[in-house]
């Protein structure tokens, strides 16, 4: 068998079913197994999977996406395997895209696909966490450092070699995966025009704790990239952000000294906007002047809960925090 499609899920009920069924109508000749994980879901996503065909591996207890990829890397039998989460939907011919670029590109062990502009989503939180997800990963050369495990080909025998994904660390783990393999030689791709779709909805406290989350754990991959003298050339961070980032403390303390410095409040908040002229025209292009209107808002909120994911993270470097980069 060439291929296994492993699907990590937990609580998966509101998507799995078109996951499945965009992966089983696939226009896609070679043989392949489909393998869904289920890490102690509390809704009906075994019964789903198990209906579609797919074998099921359960989890007795909520270990994490890497854990669930682990398991079911395990019991595949394909060559390669590739990771899709539940909550994304394959175009008729990803898997297609998938083995022509590994049939073409030998040398490459991990090809990652992108996310697709369009979204069904309708609430905002949705649509704007999708569209910076979307320019985290845009301009990203043909080969990367890091792994984007939404959708994600891996060579079976490069997997086993790096031992599998971080157990551990709940987010960013496919980040921390790609260093693991890229610390050991092994050439990452990324598919800009391989593109899936991601029907995730989240709610506003999903998405600050997620935000916080992910801050946190990439702060001290930062650190230890500084000393560690580790430099590289593009990181997974929408460059609105990292500007925004940049520029919210002093628009943090100038708002204190509002009465005193009222024209200098407001030359930041003109240029911490500016720097996010580009973001907010893609919000305008994709959703309207409404959803433009309402990421001006989101964006400051965002910035403020990354922070706290910074602090947070900070201390946890200067506690001695290790994380899964062997």
């Amino acid at each position: 068998m060439k291929y296994s499609i492993i699907i990590p899920a937990h609580d998966s009920q509101a998507t799995l079913e078109r996951c499945l069924r965009s992966i089983l109508g696939s226009r896609f000749s070679e043989p392949y197994e489909l393998i869904v994980v289920d890490d102690a879901s509390r809704d009906d996503t075994p019964g789903i999977a198990a209906r579609l065909g797919a074998k099921v591996l359960r989890s007795p207890s909520c270990r994490g996406p890497g854990f669930a990829r682990n398991l079911g890397a395990k019991a595949a039998e394909g060559g390669v395997l590739v990771f899709i989460d539940s909550d994304v939907l394959l175009s008729e011919d990803t898997l297609q895209k998938i083995d022509d670029f590994f049939r073409v590109e030998k040398d490459f062990s991990v090809l990652s696909c992108n996310f697709d502009p369009a979204c069904e989503m309708t609430d905002p939180i949705s649509r704007y966490k999708h569209l910076y997800v979307g320019q985290c990963y845009s301009d990203q050369p043909k080969e990367v450092y890091w792994v984007f495990a939404s959708t994600v080909a891996v060579k079976k025998d490069v997997f086993q070699s790096a031992g599998g994904f971080g157990e551990k660390t709940w987010v960013l783990e496919d980040e921390l995966f790609g260093r693991k393999l890229s610390k050991k030689g092994y050439r990452l791709a990324f598919g800009e025009q391989i593109r899936v779709n991601h029907v995730r909805q989240y709610s506003f406290f999903e998405f600050l704790r997620g935000e916080i989350r992910r801050s946190r754990v990439f702060t001290v991959i930062k650190f230890a990239d500084f000393f560690n003298g580790i430099k590289h050339s593009k990181d997974t961070v929408a460059p609105n952000i990292r500007y925004s980032l940049g520029l919210f403390p002093f628009l943090i303390v100038s708002g204190f000294l509002v009465q005193r410095n009222f024209l200098f409040t407001a030359a930041l908040i003109v240029m911490f906007y500016a720097g996010n002229y580009n973001f907010l025209m893609i919000c305008k292009k994709q959703f309207g002047i409404k959803f433009m209107l309402q990421a001006t808002f989101l964006i400051p909120l965002d910035c403020l809960f990354c922070w706290c994911g910074i602090v947070v993270g900070s201390f946890d470097f200067l506690g001695g925090k290790k994380l899964e980069l062997s």
